[in-house]
């Protein structure tokens, strides 16, 4: 297997995509050019109302749980906060994942938003994980709280985070 076929080369290219300053300085001239969901770290979920809109809400969150997942595989590569931070991450995407197997099973929605929720609000402006972690931690805290956002959107439609 080649360097461009490693998974972790895959990843750091889904994490420069992503807008991962860390990932497109190793990546270089190789970088990807920056997806449409860079407007997610800048706080923008028209994106994701416009996509329930016209897909429906399902699509749309499970299209979200695999964006958590491929962001918590780019964060793994290159970690910049406690070690704490990693484990509720990965929890959260097994919740996620969970769900994603099980949409129509309430307790596993309520598990993945409580669980996503949680760990959004750790990583949040005044939350208990915040001083601690860097740039890329904060980062994966911002799209997991939109993709859980998306998850519990029936609750309200009009809002995604």
């Amino acid at each position: 297997m080649t360097d461009e076929q490693s998974p972790r080369r895959k990843r750091l290219t889904i994490a420069a995509a992503l807008g991962d300053p860390a990932a497109r300085d190793l990546l270089g001239p190789n970088a990807p050019p920056l997806s449409s969901f860079q407007s997610m770290l800048r706080g923008g979920d028209r994106g994701w109302r416009l996509a329930m809109r016209v897909l429906g809400h399902r699509p749309a969150a499970l299209a979200a749980c695999e964006i958590a997942q491929i962001a918590f595989h780019a964060y793994e590569n290159l970690p910049d906060s406690p070690e704490e931070v990693a484990d509720l991450a990965r929890t959260v995407v097994e919740k996620l994942q969970a769900w994603r197997q099980n949409p129509d099973l309430p307790s596993a929605r309520e598990e993945a938003i409580a669980t996503a929720s949680a760990f959004a609000l750790a990583m949040d402006t005044c939350g208990s994980l915040y001083l601690q972690s860097g740039f890329r931690g904060h980062q994966l805290g911002r799209i997991v709280g939109f993709c859980y956002s998306v998850i519990a959107a029936p609750d309200n439609p009009r809002y995604v985070r």
